[in-house]
C-alpha cells in the first residue's frame, strides 16, 4: 500500500504485524491520512479503542507507522457510527502509544 518510505532505525522495536489486532494504550492518539506528522490528521483515537492492522510499519523520521481500522465507534452524541482508518504511530521518542491486543 504505502511503499515510498522503507525501515530505518528507530527506539523501540516493532511489537505489530500485519493482520494484528492492536490497542491505544497512550493518549488520544491522531489518525493521519498517510505515514507522517506532516500529514492532516483524519480522525482521533482514546485510550482503549483496538483497530486491525492493515500495513506497515512504515518509518518516518524515526517513528514507525501501521495503517490502521479501528473498531466500530458509536458516538455518545449519537452520530453515525463509524469506523476510523488511516495512519497510527505505534511509538515515538521511546514510549509506546499502541501495544498488541490479541
Amino acid at each position: 500500500m504505502w511503499n515510498s518510505r522503507k525501515i530505518v532505525s528507530h527506539r523501540l522495536p516493532a511489537r505489530l504485524g500485519v493482520g494484528d489486532t492492536a490497542r491505544v494504550i497512550n493518549y488520544q492518539l491522531n489518525v493521519r491520512s498517510g505515514p507522517s506528522t506532516d500529514e492532516p490528521i483524519v480522525r482521533r483515537l482514546d485510550v482503549g479503542r483496538t483497530m486491525e492492522v492493515l500495513d506497515g510499519p512504515v518509518c518516518d523520521d524515526g517513528q514507525l507507522w501501521y495503517y490502521i481500522r479501528s473498531e466500530t465507534i458509536r458516538p455518545r452524541d449519537g452520530s453515525q457510527p463509524y469506523q476510523a482508518e488511516g495512519w497510527l504511530v505505534e511509538e515515538s521518542d521511546g514510549d509506546y502509544y499502541l501495544e498488541p491486543a490479541g
